[in-house]
């Protein structure tokens, strides 16, 4: 391989991963339409207080829910 083809592969690679990170494609949302609540588990949270440094780690180690339920209809 190349210099560029490695660097092309390292960039395709690394787009790959953060589209994976950021959420599930539209593609693979199934029929959400916001008519219908949600429940999201969250798997790490940041508890950030003004003039102090943020703290991050799950919710049960800073008294965030386990479960959060997100109503889009009754905003």
């Amino acid at each position: 391989m190349t210099g560029e083809n490695i660097m092309r592969t390292g960039l395709g690679l690394a787009v790959l991963a953060a589209a994976l990170a950021f959420g599930t494609p539209s593609w693979a949302a199934g029929d959400f339409d916001g008519s219908k609540p949600l429940i999201c588990a969250p798997v790490e949270v940041m508890d950030c207080t003004t003039g102090m440094r943020c703290v991050t780690g799950q919710p049960g180690e800073l008294g965030a829910p386990d479960f959060m339920r997100v109503d889009f209809a009754a905003k």
